[in-house]
Order: C-alpha cells, then sequence, then structure tokens
C-alpha cells in the first residue's frame, strides 16, 4: 500500500522552477535542430537573405531530394555507423579488461599498472587546464595544437 506524503511549499516551489528550468534547457537544446531542419525546407533564397526565423517560408524538399541523389551517400552512413559501432565494442572491451585486472590482488606488476592508469587518467593524458600565451610565442594558434598527433594542418 503507498502512503502519500504531503507536499510542502517549497517542495512545490522547487518543483515549478525545477520544471522551468528544464522546459527552458530543452527548448535551448531542441531551437538548434528545428532551426537546421526549417532552413533545409525553407526556400533558399529567402534562408540566404537571412528572412527564415521561427517559421519556414517558401517550403519544398527539393535539398532532401538532393541529398538522395548524392552517389556515395548509403556507403558513408555504413561507415559511421561501422566506426561508432566499433569503436563503443572496443572502449568496452578495454575497460572491462583493464578493470578486471586492477582489481586482481595477485596480477603482475599491478602497482604499476595502476599507478600508470591513474598517472594517465590525471596527469599526462589530459590537456593541459591552462594555455599561456607568451608574448615570445605570439604563433600559438590555440591550447590544445602543440601535441595533438590528430591537428590537422602543417606539422
Amino acid at each position: 500500500m503507498l502512503t502519500h506524503i504531503k507536499r510542502t511549499i517549497g517542495d512545490r516551489a522547487f518543483s515549478i522552477l525545477a520544471g522551468g528550468f528544464f522546459s527552458v534547457f530543452t527548448l535551448i537544446c531542441f531551437f538548434p535542430i528545428y532551426y537546421l531542419f526549417i532552413n533545409t525546407i525553407s526556400d533558399n533564397s529567402l534562408v540566404q537573405a537571412g528572412q527564415v526565423n521561427l517559421l519556414p517560408k517558401g517550403v519544398h524538399f527539393g535539398n532532401y531530394t538532393a541529398l538522395l541523389n548524392v552517389p556515395d551517400l548509403f556507403n558513408s552512413a555504413l561507415i559511421s555507423v561501422w566506426r561508432t559501432v566499433l569503436g563503443t565494442l572496443t572502449m568496452v572491451l578495454a575497460s572491462a579488461f583493464v578493470g578486471y585486472l586492477v582489481t586482481q590482488q595477485k596480477m603482475f606488476a599491478r602497482k604499476i599498472v595502476y599507478r600508470f592508469i591513474i598517472i594517465t587518467m590525471y596527469g599526462i593524458g589530459r590537456p593541459r587546464r591552462y594555455c599561456f600565451v607568451w608574448q615570445r610565442w605570439k604563433t600559438v594558434s590555440g591550447c590544445f595544437t602543440r601535441r595533438s598527433p590528430f591537428r590537422l594542418g602543417r606539422r
């Protein structure tokens, strides 16, 4: 049998404020997707002129038909899905393997492996928190450009 707890005025006020906050947060998250969608179904000339704001104008689906005519679209989508699934499975298996190894008390070189994991997790492997651009290093364009093996452009 369920018993009901009487809600106080503070509980009700908190519920209203939390509901309002999360409603606004939901709208903030949803609006860019909606805006992208109305721009894709609106007339291209009106979009370029900046006349599409909240409601679509000159609705057409020519952009989507042109997208379906892209020759390698299915192959690209398949590669994206495959990389996502493979990357997720690899990371889950690797995390489970390392988690299992660290919990074993009689593992060979357990302390070294455990310390290596902690150091790379909280120290070396973490991006630098502060980006100081000194006067003599004015050519530094970003915080994480010096050590990143995945950066684009010249090396």
